[in-house]
């Protein structure tokens, strides 16, 4: 039978304690009237810290019959013929309580070491759950944003746009200039609130469930963007990428939503790049500007907006880097893992 490795480890230590004991004796036995009996306390230690409380012991009856072979080794003489048995006594007596109290000492250290140990596990296990449920609930608020968004566009989007064209048809068909003026200004508060109830829908559910909804929503941002504030920005993805996980998609998509508005709002950029693209399982999502970018190291809680997309990266595990585009100006690059 293969022998036990704390046995093993156990035999190994006492001897080693048996030898140092052996040559502090002889050193002991050398110098005569000098004692060296507090020197036996290092292989003492030694073995009942590696060893336990029975080979600690061990070695210090060993030292005691060590120091008292010394002494009668080099002649020692006695005013009473039981001293060197009252001395060893003492001696043995003194080993002892420090075995004990060093085992004692070790007892507590790991104690508290597996202490320690359980308490990191179940933090650990508390943070694995607590990013669940962060994911069930990103994915339980994503799904109610969708319903909602699909909801405005397809039941009042499109009450409003009836409603509109029955303004119309009441413009056509009116027979006095007051009740077509009233007519037109109807149908013009009409058509004011479907592009509002579109731009809501579009903001609740900017992407759709559909595998290539990302690069859809992406390419309307960057057309969005253009149009809205006069930036050139460009939709850049050389191959199709679908996206099978629609939580995955929707992060992906507000981060980028946030890092295309602190170009526009603090980097001044005059143009900006959303970029697209799958290598393997990774998708990777970017976004440079020529702005005057950020300091080198970004610092960690540069803005509400970085924590913002920091955490959303966390959610679908993946990782964030934020540096110095070619442009010069700033280069956010989100990565995350999605099988196709």
């Amino acid at each position: 039978m293969k022998p036990q490795p704390r046995a093993s480890s156990s035999v190994a230590t006492a001897a080693i304690a048996m030898v140092t004991v052996a040559i502090i004796g002889w050193i002991d036995y050398l110098t005569g009237e000098y004692s060296l009996a507090v020197f036996y306390l290092g292989p003492i230690c030694f073995a009942a810290w590696r060893a336990g409380r029975s080979v600690g012991h061990f070695i210090a009856l060993f030292s005691v019959a060590a120091w008292v072979l010394s002494d009668f080794g080099m002649g020692r003489v006695y005013g009473h013929p039981l001293m060197p048995y009252w001395n060893a006594a003492i001696l043995a007596a003194i080993y002892g309580i420090v075995v004990h109290l060093l085992c004692a000492l070790h007892a507590l250290q790991m104690e508290l070491e597996a202490r320690v140990a359980q308490r990191t596990s179940a933090l650990a296990n508390a943070n694995v759950e607590l990013k669940a449920m962060e994911r069930e609930v990103m994915e339980i608020t994503e799904r109610e944003r969708q319903r909602i968004g699909e909801d405005l566009h397809d039941s009042l989007g499109q009450k409003l746009t009836a409603a509109s064209l029955t303004a119309n048809a009441l413009v056509l068909e009116s027979t006095t200039a007051e009740l077509t003026s009233l007519a037109e200004g109807l149908g013009r508060q009409l058509r004011e609130a479907i592009a509002e109830t579109r731009t809501l829908s579009h903001g609740l559910a900017p992407v759709s469930l559909q595998d290539d909804g990302l690069m859809h929503a992406l390419h309307a941002l960057a057309d969005s963007t253009t149009q809205a504030v006069g930036v050139r920005c460009v939709f850049d993805c050389p191959a199709p990428v679908p996206v099978t996980n629609s939580t995955i998609a929707f992060q992906f998509y507000r981060i980028a939503q946030e890092a295309v508005n602190n170009a526009v709002k603090h980097a001044t950029a005059s143009e900006i790049r959303i970029g697209l693209e799958r290598h393997g399982e990774t998708i990777t999502v970017e976004v440079e500007d020529d702005g005057t970018g950020l300091p080198e190291p970004v610092p960690a809680s540069k803005g509400i907006g970085l924590r913002v997309m920091r955490h959303r990266t966390q959610l679908i595990s993946g990782t964030l880097e934020i540096g110095s585009s070619p442009a010069g100006g700033t280069r956010v690059s989100c990565r995350a893992q999605s099988p196709l």
